[in-house]
């Protein structure tokens, strides 16, 4: 099963809840909804998004549509269609105090609705750059600030967010070091800069960046941004990090891969390992791997047989349910969050030639799991082929 399928499912049980629908969602919703998605343009990620936003605005069916499902949905996905090309302007912007010179950068999606928010935050005392709120505090005066777009492109709402985002977070870094570079005094009191190269990524409504996605684009600078000594300065930043990987780091990563797998410290005597340079305990009681955990709920029946059932949209919903993480090479690891609350554990192997260490799930993982197999539903779950 597809992402696009992923995500069809939460937009039709949100549906179903809101409107107090059957709890199961039969073949001919899904299709109809894809078919309408499809004619239209729109992946089932964005209609979720469009719908989840725009929900509260979204006027009572009457009592006809209601009783049909399929009207309903007609109903609804085209409130959804004619909502979904809405148009903003997206960038990077500068609040200046207009007598000290102090400047925030910052970034949104909707620029004019975000200088509404930071206005109300401000007024309200809750904005969350405390340099900034502090200043405005000694007169409660907003004509004292200027609010400035310094790039700006005019973007689809909901259309591509992911990809927007990118591109805000890139212009909101690279404005702020070059703004820095040239010694203004910036009231930000985080350099978006280092957040972006200290995290892997950041969930938004209903969507998720990559931040290695980010720091490629500010290596690139396909606006043009930073100067030319900027440039080479943030560079060699990020190569000497590891976060841009030259042809040479790649094939160097290669090679050391199978190495570095050694060194993970797990003490077994002492029952803890090492893990990012934090120590953990391991689980205690009976273990279980993801292949022999599938068998078991097959046979016993929770999931569909070996055969029927999608194994990698199985690991792939347990991703999306926070309990695993993939890497760039599309393999799953353990999120440190389920290794902490005992979900999974890195267990130790020992042979002949070296030691080896997998994830297993625990007792308390595997409770958690058949939590998720009865939220979906094991048919959701079947293969689509």
């Amino acid at each position: 099963m597809t992402e696009d399928q992923h995500y069809l499912k939460l937009l039709l049980t949100n549906i179903h809840k809101k409107y107090s629908l059957k709890d199961t969602i039969d073949k001919n919703e899904y299709s109809f909804t894809m078919m309408k998605l499809g004619q239209n343009n729109i992946t089932p990620q964005e209609a979720l998004m469009c719908y989840l936003d725009q929900e509260s605005s979204i006027l009572d069916p009457s009592n006809e549509v209601l009783d049909d499902t399929i009207s309903l949905l007609n109903y609804l996905l085209s409130y959804i269609t004619a909502n979904f090309n809405i148009k903003t302007i997206a960038g990077c912007y500068k609040i200046t105090n207009r007598e000290t010179g102090e400047i925030y950068i910052g970034e949104t999606v909707n620029m004019f609705a975000r200088f509404s928010q930071h206005i109300s935050m401000l007024y309200n005392g809750t904005h969350h750059c405390i340099a900034l709120q502090e200043s405005f505090n000694k007169n409660k005066d907003i004509n004292r600030f200027s609010f400035k777009p310094i790039f700006f492109f005019e973007t689809s709402y909901y259309k591509g967010r992911a990809v927007t985002k990118t591109r805000t977070l890139y212009l909101e870094a690279a404005y702020y070091l070059t703004y820095r570079y040239k010694k203004y005094v910036l009231y930000n009191t985080k350099n978006p800069f280092l957040e972006l190269k200290n995290n892997e990524k950041k969930t938004f409504d209903n969507y998720e960046v990559i931040y290695k996605d980010v720091l490629q684009m500010i290596y690139d600078d396909p606006d043009k941004i930073l100067s030319e000594n900027l440039k080479e300065k943030v560079r060699k930043n990020l190569n000497e990090n590891g976060i841009h990987e030259t042809p040479e780091t790649k094939q160097k990563k290669k090679h050391s891969h199978s190495k570095s797998r050694e060194y993970i410290g797990v003490d077994t005597e002492n029952g803890t390992y090492e893990y990012n340079n934090k120590t953990y305990p391991l689980c205690p009681g009976e273990k279980y791997s993801f292949t022999s955990l599938t068998e078991s709920l097959c046979d016993n029946g929770i999931l569909l047989s070996r055969e029927e059932h999608d194994y990698l949209l199985f690991k792939k919903t347990l991703v999306y349910e926070n309990l695993l993480n993939v890497d760039n090479s599309n393999r799953f690891f353990a999120r440190e969050s389920s290794l902490t609350d005992g979900y999974l554990e890195l267990k130790h192997f020992k042979t002949c030639n070296s030691d080896l260490y997998r994830y297993q799930i625990t007792e308390k993982g595997k409770d958690r799991i058949l939590e998720i197999i009865n939220q979906y539903g094991k048919d959701y779950f079947k293969r689509q082929d």
